[in-house]
């Protein structure tokens, strides 16, 4: 999980990296959230590896959450019977639990810097005092710092003072009044642009607007519907949408704020997390269960005030027991599921730990596309914990870079900057397989590198484990490919081992990263790291060979020719050079 990202980061890193890494826009490809850097920072110096005090904290910032709730909810209505239902229900409704349980999620701690903004709101609307008004802002701030999904907020303080408070005030009063949320959402809205647009949410993840949004819409509001996930299909979410349209309209009628105002917070905090194409995912409802709590709350108080019962003691008792047993058995199912879910991730690398109860300072671990379900931040935090900065992991990392957690990227795998190097490659069963690195390992390039090929592709350069081949035992090359225009078409890259009269012995032919990515989608300046795992066989015979690198078309088995800075035709093969047996010494 993310969780193991963010403690590598953290005590891996020196401060002021860690700092530029959290801080500044300009090294962010996934999002602007400097504020959950910040705290874990503090959180590392404190706890280490003790995963227990990161939940604890996790946990008081989701009690602190209810108490806001149950502030805002007396501070408007001063009925103590719904501020407190709104703020056990919120607390204890398990349909975005999985956010409380992750503790690098940064929305138990938007929420609450997004509650604290519209509670001093709500004060400086009623006092026009500008020390909430100054609070009010700084939370809005530190709110945005946190997640993206704050980005509602400044919609929200609007509507909350023209829809609940009806704060009357002049044009001019309004414009000083918003001049400062304004600027605040511009500049936000400037640098998450500058992210996005770059970024592997829209790039590779392919976030977008289309009909995706409403089908998420209604996954999203049929779990609301249901916090306890007691029922969840297409028709339900169906039925849902058209109860929740019949309920806005009878509010609309009824001239109800209340609702009304509810209901458009439902939709709005539900607004930033649609675009996904992937579905629907309970956890980012964590900000968006608020209104839903105090829906309910106000439903409960609604039916309690209507039916007057009788015996009031034992009711109640009923419910609150029937609300704790309902919440705790479906917390308790998620939280295994996770628990489950985090263990399957590392049982890879258990055969790692095991192989090796310790490592040599300075060593290199690099992971050829590991598991889908682990990324290579994740592994890297999760080897952290148990070696220290003794080790370094690296490996080809989901969007075909090279990543090192300890330096931001590095766009070569470097084994000669460490005293031992090993390489992993996973076979059919996930299983890690090492391979390791000969440091004193030569060879050369015909033609140098780095060198363009006819299509705008360019070998920047290679790292190959070993040049010596030693039977029945693999050898890994690493070829460092970068677009440097518009490919138009699928290239097949080619690997192939020859001996001394020309043979081919043995080869791999795939597109890039075992098949993972096609060369028409390579952006400008793009950089892949592919790997090439081949198994020498058995009966391999003694002597010298060479490898045969380079890329053609599938479908006419034309070569891509590789050409100098004048265009001038070299070859159409680099070859690596020499790898000999064992028993040729």
């Amino acid at each position: 999980m993310d969780d193991y990202t963010y403690l590598y980061w953290a005590g891996s890193m020196p401060l002021p990296q860690y700092l530029a890494r959290a801080l500044d826009p300009g090294l962010q490809n996934n999002n602007y959230r400097p504020l959950r850097h910040i705290l874990v920072l503090i959180e590392y110096n404190l706890f280490h590896s003790d995963a227990s005090y990161y939940h604890l904290v996790q946990i008081l910032i989701h009690a602190a959450n209810a108490l806001v709730v149950l502030a805002i909810v007396w501070r408007l209505g001063k009925r103590w019977r719904v501020a407190f239902l709104a703020a056990v229900l919120y607390v204890g409704f398990p349909v975005a639990n999985e956010a409380v349980f992750w503790i690098s999620d940064e929305a138990p701690l938007a929420t609450f810097f997004a509650l604290a903004a519209v509670l001093f709101w709500l004060d400086y609307l009623q006092s026009l005092n500008r020390k909430e008004y100054l609070l009010a802002i700084g939370a809005l701030v530190l709110a945005l710092f946190s997640k993206e999904s704050a980005i509602i907020l400044p919609i929200t303080l609007f509507l909350t003072d023209h829809v609940l408070v009806h704060q009357k005030a002049t044009i001019s009063g309004l414009a000083r009044r918003y001049a400062c949320v304004a600027v605040i959402f511009l500049v936000y809205l400037a640098i998450q642009a500058s992210i996005q647009l770059r970024g592997v949410f829209v790039t590779e993840g392919k976030y977008s607007i289309g009909e995706h949004v409403l089908t998420n819409y209604a996954a999203y509001l049929g779990l609301l519907a249901s916090p306890w996930g007691i029922w969840s299909s297409s028709s339900v979410d169906l039925i849902v949408i058209l109860i929740g349209l019949l309920c806005i309209g009878v509010a609309i009628l009824k001239r109800n704020v209340a609702a009304i105002f509810l209901v458009l917070m439902v939709f709005l905090t539900i607004g930033p997390v649609v675009l996904s194409p992937f579905g629907a995912y309970a956890r980012y409802l964590y900000l968006a269960t608020v209104p839903i709590s105090i829906c309910w709350a106000l439903a409960l108080e609604r039916a309690w005030s209507h039916w007057k019962p009788t015996n009031l003691i034992a009711i109640a008792s009923i419910m609150v027991m029937g609300f704790v047993v309902l919440n705790g058995s479906t917390t308790a199912t998620a939280g295994a599921e996770l628990s489950e879910a985090t263990r399957q991730s590392r049982v890879p690398f258990g055969d790692i730990m095991r192989q090796h109860p310790a490592f040599r300072n300075s060593t290199r671990l690099f992971l050829v596309e590991p598991p889908r379900n682990v990324s290579i931040t994740d592994v890297a935090g999760m080897l952290f914990q148990r070696y220290g900065q003794k080790l370094s992991v690296s490996g080809t990392f989901e969007d075909g870079r090279v990543y090192t957690g300890g330096r931001l990227k590095s766009e070569r795998a470097n084994f000669q900057d460490y005293s031992i190097a090993y390489v992993y490659y996973f076979d059919e069963t996930n299983r890690p397989v090492q391979v390791s690195v000969d440091k004193e390992a030569t060879t050369q390039v015909t033609p140098e590198m780095p060198r363009d090929f006819e299509a705008p592709v360019r070998l920047e350069g290679y790292e190959i484990t070993s040049s010596t081949l030693k039977r029945d035992e693999p050898l890994v090359l690493i070829l460092y490919w970068r677009a440097t225009g518009r490919i138009e078409k699928d290239y097949t890259v080619f690997v192939h081992l020859v001996d001394a009269n020309g043979r081919m012995v043995l080869g791999e032919d795939s597109m890039p990263r075992s098949g993972k990515e096609r060369t028409s989608a390579w952006r400008l300046n793009q950089f892949t790291a592919d790997a090439h795992v081949l198994s020498i066989p058995a009966d391999l015979g003694a002597g010298s060979y060479h490898l045969e690198v380079g890329l053609y078309e599938l479908s006419t088995l034309q070569r891509l020719s590789l050409v100098d800075s004048r265009g001038a035709v070299l070859s159409d093969q680099i070859v690596i050079q020499p790898l000999v047996t064992t028993d040729l010494f």
